[in-house]
């Protein structure tokens, strides 16, 4: 069994929606810097991209932010659903690696549902898989991304 073959439930549709966004809203801002020292037009429309990612990027991690770590620390069964279900659609978006390894540092070792635990241990594998094959130079987000809009 494969990340790809697990069941694409509405929190991780919700999860790559996000990310979806984000890379997005990276895009515009990309696409709008080139143009900003063409006039104030263009600056506006810069500064307004910067916003909306910002926004967007803010809001990926949704509904944790900041305290997933101390919410897995403290076991909340929908925290560790979060966080499985993060690592499993392993989302691509700015920063995302950094999420993704951290996130998998810290249920590594959390008390969990042997269910969960199966889920966890696939993931650990999958990152496996996937860091022997960038170490060759195949590079691949490994999650469920793709499935939303093929990139």
């Amino acid at each position: 069994m494969s990340l790809r073959d697990m069941k694409l439930t509405p929190l991780k549709q919700d999860i790559l929606e996000r990310a979806a966004r984000v890379r997005h809203a990276h895009a515009v801002v990309n696409e709008t810097f080139l143009l900003r020292d063409k006039g104030p037009s263009y600056r506006k429309a810069w500064q307004d991209a910067c916003s909306a990612f910002h926004e967007y990027a803010g809001d990926a991690f949704a509904p944790y932010r900041d305290d997933l770590k101390a919410d897995l620390a403290e076991g909340r069964p929908e925290a560790i659903e979060f966080a499985l279900s993060f690592l499993e659609c392993r989302p691509y978006y700015y920063r995302s690696g950094y999420l993704y390894r951290n996130i998998l540092r810290w249920v590594k070792r959390l008390p969990m549902s042997q269910l969960q635990a199966k889920r966890r241990d696939l993931i650990l594998a999958c990152y496996a898989e996937y860091r022997a094959g960038a170490a060759q130079g195949h590079f691949t987000t490994g999650g469920m991304d793709d499935m939303i809009d093929g990139t």
